[in-house]
């Protein structure tokens, strides 16, 4: 019941990823013209525009052009180039590739402004390029398959607990009867129910049975 329950509340998302390369300016040939094509090629200008584009003022600014959903930009680790991988997951098929748009649209810009603002010109900017982008997106489980293994450790947990609880509640009331089910009291530590129920049948009848036979017995004597 509460795998299925959390199945339903933490629904499948949807997955779209792009590439984006970085491409330098005919006239980098100068490495002065542009500072970030001095720091040893393009690989580190990755870096810096994605922790641009992850920063708190970018992600607010997505949001209120109307981006949703987990939105994950950095280098691509699969690539030996100057490789932005930008990935994106949302709860529909439209939410992520809507998102994924707003975020390739966003990369040129910051690209252009992190340069300008150390003083590059035009003629020496680097520029990005959309390499490969996806088109129909993928079902990622991996938050729903979190939710329903938490669901079953929980639903588990709580049957344990009950079955402790149901066990320590009929035990106390045993505990509280003072005979068992033959109606015999309980008995002292060290003895035995049966002991007791021998000790009784073997003890004289209070029907009087005996004190007749005892009389029978005297009056054939004499």
């Amino acid at each position: 019941g509460l795998c299925v329950l959390a199945s339903f509340a933490v629904p499948a998302a949807r997955e779209v990823t792009a590439r984006v390369l970085l491409v330098p300016a005919r006239s980098a040939d100068n490495l002065g013209a542009n500072p970030y094509l001095a720091l040893g090629g393009l690989e580190p200008a990755v870096s810096v525009l994605a922790k641009a584009m992850s920063a708190p003022d970018a992600t607010r600014s997505l949001a209120g052009v109307g981006a949703a959903g987990t939105i994950d930009i950095a280098p691509d680790a699969g690539t030996n180039g100057p490789v932005l991988l930008v990935s994106v997951q949302g709860t529909s098929s439209a939410t992520a590739l809507r998102t994924l748009d707003l975020v390739l649209a966003q990369a040129p810009q910051t690209l252009d402004q992190l340069q300008r603002n150390v003083g590059v010109k035009a003629d020496a900017l680097i520029t990005a390029t959309i390499v490969s982008r996806d088109t129909r997106p993928t079902t990622v489980r991996k938050k729903q398959i979190r939710a329903v293994l938490i669901a079953a450790v929980v639903g588990v947990a709580a049957t344990m607990f009950g079955i402790a609880l149901l066990d320590r509640l009929v035990t106390r009331s045993g505990a509280a009867d003072p005979t068992g089910a033959d109606g015999t009291a309980d008995c002292p530590r060290g003895f035995k129910r049966e002991h007791v129920v021998e000790e009784l049948r073997r003890r004289p009848k209070s029907d009087g049975s005996d004190v007749d036979a005892r009389d029978g017995q005297a009056s054939d004597a004499s």
